[in-house]
């Protein structure tokens, strides 16, 4: 069996996780946006994949089938990824296909200190030449501390404990889409929605959102989840980077619809470039909560603190900060966001 026929979007996920909640919505926001905007889409679980070089030429068949014409954008959710994960991956961007994310993006938040290393590119290591003088210079840490596994996620192989506030900053398409500050319920240190955790929506200070930014710029993702710690000082640390942002507390939390916001911000990496109208929302639906929730972080200075990109206000009091941002959740801000929500679902009808 051939087909010739292009699909402009893939939706590539593994058969493991397609039926989390996340992987769903994505799913039924693709066909939505391909259908509104007469595009052709499929579905492809890593598993019916078989890559080939015949020739010196590449080849994709899928589940036997001959593919002879291949998606212009993939969109890609798949665990910590195995080699031969990035080997499919690396394939399709060989052959010419727009990956979100790239596979070296992903690789670059699989690994946390891979993370760091490529953050060390922009943010120096306090401006030592090297890891063995910035030692010798570094403070004495101290305990309680956090202490996580390079290749941890969802919460696991994460270590002792240090009182933070962490919340979870979403980028899509270069834009800050919302914040989440993130709550243990049961007095654990890990916050994730996975292990019960909750999130509450919060405003970030515009230091915040571009240290959040720049960083996803950095790691080169099109599509991720910046996790922050604000520290007793007031400065903003980077916890870690998320290619495959987990999104049901956050949309809980802020009333938006991210599987949707992912399907528009592939849908914008076509080759015609255009801004869909849930794109050009998304400086609204910013501008908008900027204005109606509380603020984390003060709009002040901005810090860089040695091993992680800091963002810091000198004149805020941390302590009124979390206070101000625990009692001032009330339902008005959360009607604020609803409302922004509600005109992008009208749009998108």
């Amino acid at each position: 069996m051939c087909s010739s026929v292009a699909a402009n979007l893939w939706f590539l996920t593994d058969r493991c996780i397609r039926e989390d909640y996340p992987q769903k919505e994505i799913l039924q926001a693709l066909k939505a946006i391909c259908c509104e905007e007469e595009l052709d889409f499929r579905a492809v679980v890593m598993d019916e994949v078989v890559l080939t070089i015949e020739q010196g030429n590449l080849g994709l068949p899928i589940n036997g089938e001959l593919i002879t014409a291949y998606p212009q954008v993939v969109v890609v959710r798949v665990p910590a990824p195995c080699d031969s994960d990035i080997t499919v991956l690396r394939h399709l961007e060989k052959m010419g296909c727009r990956l979100m994310n790239r596979p070296q993006a992903i690789l670059n938040c699989v690994n946390k200190f891979w993370t760091f290393q490529k953050l060390a590119d922009t943010f120096s290591y306090g401006g030592h030449e090297n890891f063995a003088k910035m030692i010798d210079k570094a403070e004495v840490l101290e305990f309680p501390m956090v202490v996580k596994n390079t290749q941890g996620h969802r919460g696991k192989a994460v270590f002792l404990a240090v009182s933070w506030t962490g919340c979870t900053c979403v980028i899509g398409g270069g834009r800050a889409v919302g914040t989440m500050l993130r709550c243990s319920t049961d007095g654990r240190m890990q916050s994730n929605f996975s292990l019960g955790g909750m999130g509450m929506m919060c405003s970030l200070s515009e230091q915040g959102k571009q240290l959040a930014i720049q960083v996803s710029d950095i790691l080169g993702m099109n599509v991720c989840g910046i996790d922050l710690l604000m520290k007793d000082d007031g400065f903003f640390c980077v916890c870690e980077a998320n290619a495959n942002v987990g999104f049901i507390a956050f949309d809980k939390a802020c009333n938006l619809d991210v599987a949707g916001i992912i399907a528009d911000c592939a849908a914008s990496l076509l080759p015609s470039g255009r801004l869909t109208r849930c794109m050009s929302l998304l400086s609204v639906v910013s501008t908008a909560s900027e204005t109606s929730e509380p603020e984390l972080g003060s709009p002040a200075s901005t810090a860089v603190d040695d091993m992680s990109a800091s963002s810091s206000s000198v004149d805020s009091d941390p302590e009124s900060t979390k206070r101000e941002l625990l009692t001032k959740l009330p339902g008005g801000l959360f009607n604020m966001n609803q409302l922004l929500a509600n005109e992008i679902k009208l749009l998108m009808e």
